[in-house]
């Protein structure tokens, strides 16, 4: 045996929305262009230090590897 389903549609009245008596007119202006500046953080310091910085540091670490291995083989 198979569930059924059954069910009533109760017929109701629906009235189609009024139409507007009147056409609202609107004026469109021009708008002056608009300027982005950069979000103000607070943090004032410079990208390049940060870049010479890890440079530095990358470069002492290779002097340091390569001055390890050439005394690890002697």
């Amino acid at each position: 045996m198979s569930p059924t389903v059954s069910y009533k549609v109760i017929e109701t009245n629906v009235d189609e929305p009024e139409k507007p008596s009147e056409t609202i007119k609107t004026e469109v202006k021009k708008s002056t262009p608009v300027t982005t500046s950069p979000v103000a953080t607070g943090d004032d310091t410079k990208q390049e230090f940060w870049y010479v910085l890890l440079g530095l540091s990358i470069s002492t670490l290779l002097l340091l590897l390569i001055k390890h291995f050439k005394t690890r083989r002697e």
